[in-house]
């Protein structure tokens, strides 16, 4: 609180944010409500979302990237069950700010279940971060397991 030279009081409140990557920051609208909320409204730029799989096998390589955006490495696993390749990151909650009247948190978790075919040699599964942060799985093809792309199939009479 300050006083100033005409005797009135003064305060100052001050927050900090931060913003997400896909706000456009020339589209700000603020308002105060009657009751006293400071409202600030931002629309989102138009960012074209990575696809979640994306199959970049080889004839002779069966190799799948996996989007994680949003995790650090260390924050990612990969397991396998079966023939299922299980991709997990979780976030681990940690407080983003802390006063006498707030507390936030942040974490996160997301899954994905990928199931292998019989013509993947899961012996020699592996995975890898990738230079953009997904997860990159792959192994070689089983060559006597492997379906021709096209066959005929007879009409049963």
């Amino acid at each position: 609180i300050q006083t100033l030279k005409n005797g009135k009081n003064s305060h100052n409140f001050e927050r900090e944010y931060d913003l997400p990557t896909d706000v456009d920051l020339t589209s700000m609208k603020k308002s105060l409500s009657s009751s006293g909320i400071f409202h600030i409204v931002f629309d989102k730029k138009h960012i074209e979302p990575k696809r979640v799989l994306e199959d970049i096998s080889k004839d002779d390589e069966f190799r799948l990237k996996v989007n994680f955006d949003g995790f650090k490495p260390e924050e990612i696993s990969v397991k396998i069950v079966g023939r299922d390749v299980i991709v997990e990151g979780a976030k681990k909650s940690h407080p983003l700010s802390e006063s006498e009247y707030t507390y936030s948190t942040c974490s996160g978790y997301i899954s994905r279940t990928i199931r292998m075919g019989e013509e993947i040699d899961m012996d020699q599964l592996r995975a890898k971060i990738s230079p953009d942060g997904s997860i990159e799985i792959f192994a070689p093809k089983l060559v006597d397991k492997i379906q021709p792309a096209e066959r005929m199939l007879p009409i049963e009479k």
